[in-house]
């Protein structure tokens, strides 16, 4: 995100000018509140990153995959990885091109659980059940 001031004349007072910092998202989107323009940063960046949304089956709603080390963090970041107010819980690793889905579950006490769950743990752990059930 980029600050770019600008100078602006006084409606009706064509001789006084002001100058006004906006800021200019990656896209050139201008914004006047920092809040917004890092809102919609956050979305630009969300929108880049490969992502599958289910309820057919219970291993986490959201899936995602960093394709390079910056938007892993990012996303520990955007989905709360390293709180300390929450619960963390971890199925496998997070690891660059691979998948690994976020789920939220409220606790009830204010405090929720996030959980965070590879694709190699859901497939390992389907081959057990599977063993299971042969």
């Amino acid at each position: 995100m980029e600050k770019k001031t600008i100078r602006k004349k006084v409606p009706k007072q064509e001789e006084y000018f002001y100058d006004e910092t906006i800021l200019v998202a990656s896209d050139g989107k201008e914004f006047f509140n920092e809040v917004e323009a890092k809102r919609h940063e956050t979305n630009l960046k969300l929108k880049t990153i490969k992502t599958v949304i289910t309820d057919e089956i219970n291993v986490g709603c959201s899936w995602y995959m960093a394709v390079n080390n910056e938007e892993l963090e990012f996303l520990k970041r955007y989905l709360g990885f390293y709180s300390t107010y929450d619960y963390i819980e971890k199925n496998g690793e997070l690891e660059v091109n691979k998948w690994f889905s976020y789920q939220y579950e409220d606790g009830g006490d204010s405090r929720g659980t996030k959980i965070f769950t590879t694709l190699e743990y859901v497939k390992n752990s389907f081959s057990e059940l599977e063993k299971e059930l042969v």
